[in-house]
């Protein structure tokens, strides 16, 4: 425990040096198109999931492997459930949602050029601080758009915000950062502080105040319909339906290149209102498909058998805003 990060990533093998869970922070990978599209929700509505952008196959970031990414005319909710990077590098910068996911990663403990998180709660009277985070970004990470050609949009790919829109780059997270993002979703765009201490001297500690991180419910249910498509093919390994978003990152590790896979879900309580957040990250790992299969074969047998989760009812899909509403996904045009 007294190794320092450099000596440890020395180490032949692995090294416990912190809590895996809130203090290991890397990139999350396609887990992060959740505050993407999050972040375009709220800058411009509903209506924004209905628009499709054109993707052209020069563009695809995801050739070679058992999910690549589409080409054609996608729109949000087949960018989600493909997990289409091309789509959301474009989303983002097209659509200039850089300060809109500045305030989901300081809202939800996201890092971003190694400032702006936290791990476990968000330090109360930081405005000033944010600020010079918020200032800082906008002299790095937000200058990518001056090199972003739509024309080309493979060619910065993993710079500044095109790399952040689809968890790479500069963008890190632990799972609870990105399990902080997903409650936030599940709880109609309410994100509700942590409570590690339930109970003090006999007095419970009350909750404390929520911090809207959507415009509206409606747009967080929204997202809730795209995650349970999402998940939808992967009820026979997980045994219920859930809401989720998987990640398969690519980073450098003790100068090798390796996978993580990250999966995060929601489910309904088993009792009473309210969801169970999960998310799972395997570092070095063939992707996001083990993530999966350890949710299924351990994590949910055991949240059940705990009697903490259900899965969500077939027939009470979440409440769209008028016009705009979850859909069989066509072949793509």
């Amino acid at each position: 425990l007294t190794l320092t990060s450099r000596e440890a990533s020395r180490h032949p093998g692995w090294l416990t040096l912190q809590d895996g869970g809130f203090t290991r922070a890397t990139q999350p990978g396609s887990t992060a198109k959740l505050a993407t599209a999050l972040a375009g929700l709220n800058k411009y509505g509903a209506a924004l999931a209905e628009k499709k952008i054109l993707i052209r196959p020069q563009d695809l970031i995801r050739v070679r492997s058992a999910e690549p990414d589409e080409a054609g005319w996608i729109d949000m909710q087949r960018a989600i459930v493909k997990s289409n990077n091309a789509y959301f590098i474009r989303l983002a910068n097209e659509q200039h949602l850089e300060e809109e996911m500045a305030n989901l990663y300081l809202q939800t403990g996201f890092f971003w050029r190694g400032v702006g998180g936290y791990f476990y709660e968000r330090p109360a009277h930081n405005e000033a601080k944010e600020d010079e985070w918020r200032a800082l970004w906008r002299r790095t990470e937000f200058r990518s758009l001056r090199r972003y050609n739509p024309d080309n949009p493979h060619a910065t790919r993993g710079l500044g915000i095109s790399g952040a829109a689809w968890g790479q780059g500069e963008l890190t997270a632990t799972p609870a950062a990105v399990a902080r993002l997903a409650s936030g979703i599940a709880n109609g765009g309410q994100l509700m502080p942590h409570r590690y201490v339930l109970k003090i001297a006999d007095s419970a500690t009350a909750p404390g105040t929520a911090e809207a991180i959507a415009r509206s419910p409606q747009l967080t249910g929204l997202l809730t319909d795209f995650m349970k498509a999402q998940s939808a093919g992967k009820r026979g390994v997980l045994g219920i339906q859930v809401a989720g978003k998987t990640g398969t990152p690519e980073r450098i590790l003790r100068g090798a290149r390796i996978n993580d896979g990250w999966y995060v879900f929601f489910a309904p309580a088993a009792r009473g209102a309210g969801h169970v957040v999960c998310c799972i990250r395997i570092e070095a790992t063939k992707g996001s498909s083990n993530a999966v299969r350890l949710a299924g074969r351990v994590v949910i047998p055991e949240l059940q058998r705990r009697g903490y989760i259900r899965g969500f009812a077939e027939a009470t899909p979440a409440t769209p805003e008028p016009g705009i509403g979850l859909r069989p996904l066509p072949p793509n045009e």
